[in-house]
C-alpha cells in the first residue's frame, strides 16, 4: 500500500469521510473528546460536523494510542485493496461484516468495520494490516549468482577437528565446557 496523506491531517480530507461514521468513531473515546473540549452534535450533517476542531485534535500530540492507531489503519487500509483485505481477515478471525457497504467509500468501510460488533472487532484492521505488510513486497530486491562467487573448497582442515584442551598455565583450572571447532580453509 503506498503511502499517502492522512486521511484527518485537512479538513478536506475529513470531509471525504461519512460524518457519521467519523462521529461514532470519536465517541469511543469520550475522556479524549472531555479533555479537548469537543462537542459533537446530536443529530449530524455535514454543515454541523466541526471538522476544524477534530482536526486539531487529531493532530495534537497528546491523542490516545489507540485512537491514533485507528486514524492511521483507515487512512492506509482506506483503499479498496485495504477494504479487500479486511474483508479476507474478518473471514480468517470468524468475524462478521453484515452491514451494507452502499454508498461508503473504502476509508468509511473501514471505520465501519471498526465500530461494528465493537469492542469485538477493534482488532481487524491492526491484524489486515499486519498480514497485509508481512504478505506485500519488499523493497529489498535478491539477484540469484549466476556463478560460483567461492570456489569449492576441500581442505582437510575444512573438517570438525577434536576437542581443543585448554593451553592455560598448569595453576587454572582447564575450561569446563569443551566445543567443537571447526577450523576455515583458506580460500583460493
Amino acid at each position: 500500500m503506498a503511502a499517502k496523506t492522512r486521511c484527518f491531517a485537512t479538513v478536506k480530507a475529513l470531509k471525504r469521510l461519512n460524518p457519521e461514521l467519523l462521529c461514532a468513531t470519536l465517541r469511543k473515546f469520550p475522556e479524549y473528546l472531555k479533555e479537548r473540549r469537543l462537542k459533537l452534535p446530536r443529530v449530524i450533517n455535514e454543515e454541523n460536523v466541526p471538522y476544524e476542531e477534530i482536526r486539531l485534535a487529531c493532530m495534537s500530540g497528546g491523542i490516545p494510542q489507540e485512537l491514533d492507531d485507528l486514524l492511521f489503519l483507515v487512512c492506509a487500509l482506506g483503499t479498496t485493496d485495504g477494504w479487500g483485505r479486511i474483508k479476507a481477515e474478518a473471514r480468517f478471525q470468524g468475524l462478521k461484516l453484515d452491514f451494507k457497504p452502499a454508498g461508503l467509500t473504502s476509508a468509511d468501510l473501514a471505520m465501519k468495520a471498526w465500530l461494528h460488533d465493537w469492542p469485538r472487532n477493534r482488532q481487524l484492521l491492526e491484524l489486515s494490516y499486519a498480514r497485509a505488510k508481512i504478505h506485500s513486497r519488499s523493497s529489498y530486491v535478491y539477484y540469484v549468482p549466476m556463478h560460483a562467487i567461492l570456489p569449492p573448497s576441500h581442505h582437510e582442515s575444512d573438517t570438525i577437528s577434536q576437542p581443543r584442551t585448554s593451553t592455560a598455565a598448569p595453576h587454572r583450572e582447564p575450561p569446563k565446557k569443551q566445543c567443537l571447532i571447526r577450523v576455515i580453509g583458506r580460500l583460493q
